[in-house]
């Protein structure tokens, strides 16, 4: 498995055997794809997105005040063990969401959806397939 593979693992999976396992698995079907590959992303994508996360953690005085307004049902997932962005902040943003649904994977991590990946795309079906103006399901 190339060095990249395994970084992706390490990052993006928790780590267990199970979740490192789906890991794997994940990087093989992701070798299988070949065509309409996505653009890597570069070094400054990676601070971008870093700078941003680190900021979401804080939550200084109405920080969440705007989320109240958004009334598009949304679908907020993530990885109990994810350490990008914790679980913690996935939780606020469904608390402070009028209508969102959080799901939250078990023995997995930031690719909890790639791990999941059967499940999650069951869950999201269902999520865009309702006609509820509220929170589908």
């Amino acid at each position: 498995m190339a060095v990249l593979g395994l970084l992706y693992i390490l990052h993006f999976f928790a780590p267990t055997s199970s979740s490192q396992a789906a890991g794997g698995a994940f990087i093989e079907r992701l070798a299988q794809r070949t065509e309409d590959l996505d653009t890597a992303s570069g070094p400054d994508v990676v601070a971008a997105q870093m700078t941003a996360f680190r900021e979401w953690e804080q939550s200084p005085g109405t920080r969440f005040g705007d989320l109240k307004d958004i009334h598009q049902p949304t679908l907020v997932v993530n990885g109990i063990h994810d350490e990008m962005i914790p679980v913690s902040n996935s939780y606020r943003l469904a608390e402070n969401l009028p209508n969102a649904v959080l799901l939250a994977y078990p023995d997995s991590g930031h690719g909890s959806l790639f791990q999941f990946h059967v499940s999650f795309t069951r869950q999201v079906a269902a999520f865009l397939a309702s006609d509820s103006p509220f929170a589908p399901y």
